[in-house]
C-alpha cells in the first residue's frame, strides 16, 4: 500500500536528504547545494504539518509552496547580490572568466531565469490546486518543467557566455555537461 498524501512531504524530504548526501560525497560544496538544501527545509516543514494535521488544506499545496519557496530563496540570495548559480558555474568556468564583472552579471541573469521559472510554476500550481485540479500527474509535469526549462536555457546561456568571452579556447574547457542545479 502506498502512503497517503500526508506522507508525501516526508518522503520528498528524505529524497532531498539522500540527494544532498550523495552530492556532498561526490565532492560538491555546500554553497553549490542551495536549492537542494531549501528543498529539504521546505519538505521537512511540510512533513511536520502533514503528519501533525493531515487534513490541513495547506497540505494539498505542498508542490506549489515548494516552488514558491525556491523562488523566495533565490530572490533572497539575489537581494544580497549572491546569485545562487555563482558557485555552481564557477566550478566549470575557466578561472580567468570567473573573476570578471560580466561573470557576476551573467549569474544574476541566470539566477533570474531560475527565480522566474519557480515563481511562474508556483503560481500556476496554486491556481491548479485552488481550481480543483489536484491530480498529481499535472503537478509533477509543471514541477518538472520548472526545472527542465531553465536548465536548458542555462546550458545555452553558458555556451553563449563561453563563446562570446573566450572565442579562442576550445569549448570543452567549459565543462557544462556537469552543471547540476
Amino acid at each position: 500500500m502506498l502512503p497517503g498524501k500526508a506522507w508525501a512531504p516526508a518522503l520528498a524530504a528524505l529524497c532531498a536528504a539522500v540527494l544532498i548526501a550523495r552530492e556532498l560525497l561526490a565532492g560538491r560544496q555546500h554553497n553549490e547545494l542551495i536549492l537542494e538544501g531549501s528543498t529539504l527545509a521546505c519538505f521537512a516543514a511540510f512533513a511536520g504539518l502533514a503528519l501533525a494535521s493531515p487534513s490541513a488544506s495547506l497540505v494539498g499545496y505542498v508542490v506549489a509552496c515548494a516552488q514558491l519557496f525556491q523562488a523566495l530563496v533565490i530572490g533572497a540570495f539575489m537581494a544580497r547580490r549572491l546569485p545562487f548559480t555563482m558557485p555552481i558555474v564557477q566550478r566549470v568556468a575557466p578561472a580567468d572568466m570567473a573573476g570578471e564583472r560580466y561573470f557576476f552579471r551573467f549569474n544574476m541573469g541566470l539566477s533570474t531565469v531560475w527565480l522566474t521559472s519557480f515563481l511562474v510554476s508556483g503560481v500556476l500550481l496554486v491556481i491548479m490546486v485552488g481550481g480543483g485540479l489536484h491530480a498529481a500527474f499535472g503537478q509533477v509535469i509543471v514541477a518538472l518543467a520548472s526545472v527542465a526549462i531553465p536548465y536548458v536555457l542555462q546550458r545555452g546561456m553558458l555556451r553563449e557566455l563561453y563563446t562570446s568571452k573566450a572565442p579562442s579556447a576550445s569549448p570543452p574547457a567549459l565543462n557544462i555537461e556537469h552543471v547540476h542545479v
